[in-house]
């Protein structure tokens, strides 16, 4: 059983930006199969995200940060521009150049192209966030990495989410209240808060990162994983009508 592996894990949903007005924050326990909503919060120019996560997450045993941003860039893009010059020629089509491997095979699985981090202002928010993460490894003490698997671990780990890619594997466009309170519990959390957009992607995220935990969301090959962790790898689940009975 999934819930004999695990102890509580805090799980952090993070709809990821530039301004902290614009970071939306959920807060989640999941027990081994459930995951209850604890809190929500909007960054503002006086209440810093990775201070509000840092709170939640101080001296918890186990915590997942699930981030709506691109955590790496390109494997081809880099080695481009490794030694390029201005009016040099690069040999590499567009899609290699500004698409990570994660990109395309969530555009061939879900039929959504995420922004391309190698070529979309997207790039920005991505800094944004690995900032976010440098500084809450700081603030609370941890190094914090990359989860490619869901055994236990002591700490804090983090992966690469896209709501609108989970959202697609539950086959919707959009999620109300009541499409989340499907895959999780409010806890005391007021509902009217969901209305909110970035909070809404926030509790998505969270969900994802409970589909991670629960084996739902889909990983990299072995032939994929070298490059997923250059690259990054988002992690969401299949279309309804792929899932296997």
């Amino acid at each position: 059983m999934v819930s004999e592996l695990y102890n509580p894990i805090t799980v952090v949903g993070v709809d990821c930006a530039t301004k902290p007005s614009k970071v939306g924050m959920a807060l989640g326990s999941f027990d081994g199969q459930h995951l209850t909503l604890v809190d929500a919060k909007v960054g503002s120019s006086s209440v810093k995200p990775v201070d509000v996560v840092a709170t939640w997450i101080k001296g918890k045993a186990q915590s997942l940060i699930c981030l709506d941003a691109p955590l790496g860039w390109p494997v081809r893009l880099r080695e481009a521009l490794h030694d390029h010059q201005a009016g040099a020629t690069l040999n590499h089509s567009a899609n290699d150049l500004f698409q990570r491997l994660t990109d395309k095979e969530i555009c061939e699985r879900l039929k959504k192209r995420p922004l391309e981090v190698g070529a979309d202002r997207i790039a920005r928010t991505s800094k944004s966030a690995l900032d976010f993460l440098g500084e809450l490894s700081i603030s609370v003490g941890r190094s914090i990495e990359l989860a490619w698997d869901q055994n236990p671990w002591q700490g804090v780990r983090a992966i690469e989410v896209y709501p609108a890619a989970t959202r697609l594997s539950w086959g919707l466009k959009h999620a109300s209240s009541d499409v989340l309170a499907q895959h999780c519990c409010f806890g005391g959390i007021d509902v009217n808060l969901l209305n909110n957009g970035h909070i809404n992607d926030a509790v998505v995220c969270a969900i994802a990162g409970k589909e991670f935990l629960l084996h739902e969301a889909v990983r990299p090959s072995e032939e994929q994983k070298e490059i997923a962790m250059r690259e990054g790898w988002i992690w969401a689940g299949r279309k309804p009508d792929e899932i296997k009975r």
